[in-house]
C-alpha cells in the first residue's frame, strides 16, 4: 500500500504537521511561503532540465567556431594543391 503525496493545502491543514510546526515554534505563514518556494525551486529546475536541446548549440560547433575566429579552418591538410599557405 502506497501513501499518495499531500498537496500544499492538505500538509497545511495536516493536524500531525500543525503539531509539529506548533512545538517547534514555526508560524503556519512561514511554512506556507517554504511551501511555496520550494515548489517554485522545483518548477524551474523542472522546466531547465526539460528546455529543448536544440536551443544550446553543440559544443563541438562552438569550439570549431572559436578555434577558427568565425571563419573557415586554415590548416595544410584543407588547403588546395598550389594554393598558397597561410602565414
Amino acid at each position: 500500500m502506497t501513501i499518495p503525496d499531500l498537496t500544499m493545502s492538505e500538509a497545511l491543514r495536516d493536524p500531525m504537521i500543525r503539531l509539529m510546526l506548533r512545538a517547534d515554534r514555526v508560524p503556519l505563514h512561514e511554512f506556507a511561503r517554504l511551501l511555496q518556494k520550494a515548489a517554485e525551486d522545483r518548477n524551474r529546475a523542472i522546466s531547465v532540465a526539460l528546455a529543448p536541446a536544440a536551443c544550446v548549440p553543440h559544443r563541438s560547433a562552438v569550439d570549431h567556431f572559436h578555434k577558427t575566429d568565425g571563419h573557415r579552418a586554415s590548416s595544410a591538410s584543407s588547403a588546395l594543391p598550389g594554393s598558397p599557405r597561410p602565414q
